[in-house]
């Protein structure tokens, strides 16, 4: 498992956090700030940059938002989707 860089925004790392060792995870390839912070400094932003290596699958998709909700309530946040 790849070692995230030092600097990864807490709320977005958090989520990441709560997809380890979920099977369905394994379909997720995260890309943007997370691909270039493990090169270079990067700005720090909550977004989490990811596309399906397939196409997702329901299960996929509910594990990914019962993460961000459960991230979201632990921070006092609002979770929405657009």
């Amino acid at each position: 498992m790849p070692t995230p860089a030092d600097d990864i925004d807490p709320i977005a790392l958090a989520v990441l956090r709560r997809l380890e060792g979920n099977e369905h995870a394994a379909e997720i390839v995260l890309g943007g700030y997370f691909a270039l912070q493990q090169y270079a400094g990067y700005r720090r932003t909550h977004d989490i940059d990811a596309w399906w290596k397939h196409r997702a699958s329901p299960e996929t998709e509910a594990a990914i938002r019962s993460a961000m909700q459960a991230v979201a309530a632990d921070h006092r946040l609002i979770h929405r989707e657009r």
